[in-house]
């Protein structure tokens, strides 16, 4: 087995929120300052953040050990969906299973990834041996998932990772059955760029070695949730993303996600670029293809195709870090510092992200 490189330990804090209007407490542990300062711009539905009891989550010293501590997350926070017309005389059974799901927060909002053309409605939800209907169903076309509601308290949360800082051969566990999982090294990280594409949707995927890895949900060796797999999608779709939506369905009982946009290629992903005006340049969002949106903020502050993005207030456009990765990670209405080069000119646009 691969040695884990000690320095790669996520340090992470669990915090828990509490929301008002039966949002439901919302324990996190992602290190992005993006949720937490989500969290205090919530001021007026919270009560002050709280340390929860069992943070920091420690890396395990093997991976007997990791696996101890998957079983123990599968045990209290991984819920089981099963169509309502698949149960027999004697219940449910191992081969009905739809897709697991995560809970997320303690009085009951579940996280599932969405098999196409199954009604989430129709599901008999089973949790630490209970059974549940959903109250609510809040669909997430753009990622594949979906958002269920049911009447529940004190549950016991997952832990969130830090999906976009995985690496090459870091190892994944992936439900992949009631009650089972397997063990996955990630292969590729983020190659999905290379193509024009919108400024509003995050590219970035995992990709890992399984053949098959439809509807799942992943955990890092911490046993850390750290997103889900679908047929929508190749690779890991990033619990960034997933939980900058819920945050915002929390927040707006509706999931309303920000908006620059444009349409981009990124050059420090791009090799031989065949227009060579811009084949010098090797970092950066070239908005280019159908270019800027018409009615969007980009095009009323005066962005152009054939414009630069070279940073978003300082943080350098480079392989690492993408202008959608940014974006997404923001909310509508906050106000933005692009540094733009227009044939060889830098220029400086101060921006209110619109919604999308």
């Amino acid at each position: 087995m691969r040695k884990i490189d000690r320095n790669k330990i996520l340090t992470t804090v669990v915090l828990s929120i509490i929301l008002g209007a039966g949002s439901g407490v919302l324990a996190t542990a992602l290190t992005s300052s993006y949720l937490s300062d989500y969290a205090i711009q919530l001021s007026e539905l919270t009560t002050p953040l709280r340390i929860a009891k069992d943070a920091p989550r420690a890396f395990p010293d093997d991976i007997n050990e990791a696996i101890s501590q998957i079983n123990g997350v599968i045990d209290k926070s991984i819920a089981s969906a099963f169509i309502n017309s698949t149960k027999g005389q004697n219940g449910f059974t191992a081969k009905d299973l739809v897709v697991s799901g995560v809970v997320v927060t303690s009085d009951g909002w579940l996280m599932f990834p969405k098999p196409n053309n199954i009604n989430a409605k129709n599901w008999t939800i089973i949790l630490n041996n209970k059974t549940y209907t959903p109250k609510e169903v809040i669909n997430n076309e753009l990622y594949g998932v979906v958002f269920i509601k049911i009447d529940a308290s004190s549950l016991s949360v997952v832990a969130f990772g830090d999906a976009l800082k995985m690496s090459l051969a870091d190892q994944v566990f992936v439900l992949d059955g009631y009650e089972n999982f397997s063990i996955h090294s990630v292969t590729d990280v983020g190659n999905l760029y290379g193509t024009v594409v919108s400024s509003d949707v995050l590219q970035k995927r995992i990709k890992i070695d399984i053949s098959d890895t439809s509807f799942s949900p992943v955990f890092n060796l911490s046993s850390q949730f750290i997103g889900v797999t679908n047929s929508l999608e190749e690779g890991i779709v990033p619990i960034e993303v997933l939980f900058s939506d819920f945050s915002s369905l929390l927040a707006n009982d509706k999931i309303i996600r920000p908006s620059l946009g444009v349409n981009t290629l990124s050059l420090a992903h791009t090799i031989d670029f065949s227009d060579k005006n811009y084949s010098e340049y090797k970092v950066g969002a070239l908005i280019y293809g159908a270019g800027v949106k018409r009615y969007s903020v980009a095009e009323s502050v005066g962005l152009k195709k054939g414009d630069i993005i070279l940073s978003i207030d300082g943080q350098g456009i480079n392989k690492l870090n993408t202008l959608d990765q940014y974006i997404v990670m923001h909310k509508p209405g906050d106000k933005i510092e692009l540094i733009v080069d227009r044939d060889g000119e830098e220029k400086i646009f101060s921006i209110e992200l619109g919604t999308k």
